[in-house]
């Protein structure tokens, strides 16, 4: 089958360092830890407005908005995205270059396919325009940036974007499928790859 595949000459059949369930533990930590950042400053909110803990956990723009006014909820649903990219931009950037705390955690790290140190430019395309904007269903940050379109505008764009975002990653985990590189469309974005790295590697080398 792989045989058929590996003439796809758009994707990158070079294999993939890192190890496959390394990657995916990694991804699920960093959807958990960075969905709790997102979704703190709405929960707070949530709690500051109505002191109703009960109904905290299905807080979203829509329902916080119906709540303490359009203001209030897209103020905490910016903070939240901010947090987002906190987490998934400014740690890997200057806390522990090319790694989330899911990639540190699992001992893998973002690089650039070209050799060159990880830059700012090259993370804002991975995990900003790749990650949050095109794939978005990856994360939850994708949804509450779609419901905040929605509030602010007065328009449900919600629906429309999540299908888009849906058919991208779905494109983009097949295109990981059928290549040995397991590259998505986030890395052929930004030209990074995921490689392994050793425990005693001092904090700002790839």
């Amino acid at each position: 089958m792989y045989g058929k595949l590996k003439y796809l000459t758009f994707l990158d059949h070079e294999p993939c360092a890192a190890n496959d369930g390394k990657r995916v533990m990694a991804y699920l930590v960093d959807w958990f830890l960075s969905g709790l950042c997102l979704s703190l400053p709405l929960c707070l909110t949530w709690m500051m407005a109505t002191r109703d803990l009960d109904q905290m956990e299905k807080v979203n723009v829509f329902r916080l908005a119906s709540v303490t006014g359009n203001g209030p909820a897209l103020a905490a649903a910016a903070a939240g995205l901010l947090l987002f990219l906190w987490y998934m931009v400014w740690i890997p950037w200057k806390v522990h270059p090319g790694q989330t705390p899911g990639k540190r955690m699992m001992g893998i790290a973002i690089a650039r396919k070209d050799g060159q140190p990880l830059d700012l430019k090259t993370l804002l395309l991975r995990q900003v325009v790749g990650v949050l904007l095109i794939e978005g269903t990856l994360y939850n940050a994708s949804a509450m940036l779609q419901d905040m379109v929605s509030v602010s505008t007065g328009l449900n764009f919600t629906g429309v974007l999540l299908y888009a975002t849906l058919a991208l990653t779905i494109a983009s985990l097949l295109a990981a499928l059928m290549a040995k590189s397991r590259r998505m469309i986030h890395d052929y974005l930004a030209g990074t790859v995921l490689v392994p790295v050793a425990d005693t590697r001092p904090d700002q080398m790839i």
